[in-house]
């Protein structure tokens, strides 16, 4: 309930599930009215290789493949971009973000699958 002082009382909720594949799924629902800007990412470990792929984006590192890829409304575009990341207390180590962004009407869905290659 944290944004309802926002014009159309926008709430977000998350829902994490793995299948039997090992493929993972996040899945974001913003509920409320009107339009909203939306930003959704996910934070890189240090070392994997980022390149974009349609609807998405292929990683690999440490001997591993993954596919990264949204549905969302078309509004909605990913980028990704340098970030901190922090493995421990007080040490900061630069890795990549990636990230989805844009204004959209809600309510809307996005959800985000991960699938080992």
């Amino acid at each position: 309930t944290g944004y309802d002082h926002l014009r159309g009382r926008p709430r977000h909720r998350r829902a994490v599930e793995i299948d039997a594949n090992h493929d993972l799924t996040i899945t974001d629902r913003f509920t409320g009215r009107g339009r909203h800007h939306v930003s959704v990412g996910l934070l890189i470990a240090p070392g994997w290789q980022v390149e974009p792929a349609e609807n998405g984006w292929r990683l690999r590192g440490g001997g591993h493949s993954l596919r990264i890829s949204l549905e969302s409304p078309p509004t909605v575009r990913g980028d990704v971009e340098q970030a901190a990341y922090h493995p421990e207390y007080g040490l900061e180590q630069s890795t990549l973000r990636l990230v989805w962004r844009g204004d959209v009407e809600f309510p809307i869905t996005m959800t985000v699958r991960v699938v080992p290659e």
